[in-house]
Formats: structure tokens, C-alpha cells, sequence
């Protein structure tokens, strides 16, 4: 009958407003969760950032080392004082001369005894 299409014709587009509707917000709910974690990322990865902390110290030049080898020691560290742990932190180290050339004779004194602290 007519009558009973027309009843099924709007009930259907009763419940396709109302999921359409029920769509939109879900969509605005979610973007604004997105955005709320990005700004959250955001603020962790700053924190952590400042929580690190660099330093290098050189020795006196004319200092001997334990084995007798005379020369400056560079000591170079790296501390996480966060209250979030690092793992994966990778620190690099390039000794070059004044004329920019890399200098073989200070390779050797180099040492990775004292592993970062998280």
C-alpha cells in the first residue's frame, strides 16, 4: 500500500538524519580528541626535552693520562633528569683539528666506559 511506503520512506529518513547527526558529532568528537593528543605529544616531547641535560668538561693539555699518554681528556655526558624514561638516546662525538681535519691520534683515547644514565 501507499500508505505503508510512505511510513517505511520516513522511517528510514527519520534514522538516516539521526545517523548522519549521530556521524557528524562523532567525527567532531574524535577531531578534537586528535587534536588534544597532538597538543599532549607535544608538551611530553618538550618535557623530555628539557629534561635532558649535556655536558662536556676538557682537562688540562698538559695533564698526563693514566697510561702516559700527555694530552686533554674530553669528557662528555649526557643525564635524563625527567621523571620519564629515555631509552634509544644516542650520543655522538666529533674531534676534529683546528684546520677541520679529523685527528687519528685522539681516536684511541676515547672510551665508552660509563654508559649514559636513564
Amino acid at each position: 500500500s501507499t500508505e505503508g511506503r510512505r511510513l517505511v520512506a520516513a522511517t528510514v529518513a527519520g534514522l538516516q538524519s539521526t545517523m548522519g547527526g549521530a556521524m557528524l558529532k562523532m567525527t567532531s568528537s574524535l577531531k578534537q580528541s586528535l587534536a588534544m593528543m597532538n597538543q599532549m605529544n607535544t608538551c611530553m616531547e618538550e618535557y623530555v626535552r628539557s629534561g635532558l641535560v649535556l655536558s662536556a668538561t676538557l682537562s688540562n693539555p698538559k695533564a698526563h693520562s693514566a697510561d702516559g699518554t700527555a694530552g686533554p681528556i674530553l669528557t662528555v655526558s649526557a643525564r635524563n633528569t625527567s621523571r620519564v624514561p629515555m631509552s634509544g638516546v644516542t650520543l655522538s662525538v666529533s674531534l676534529k683539528t683546528a684546520a677541520g681535519a679529523a685527528d687519528p691520534a685522539l681516536a684511541p683515547s676515547l672510551s665508552a666506559a660509563d654508559p649514559p644514565h636513564h
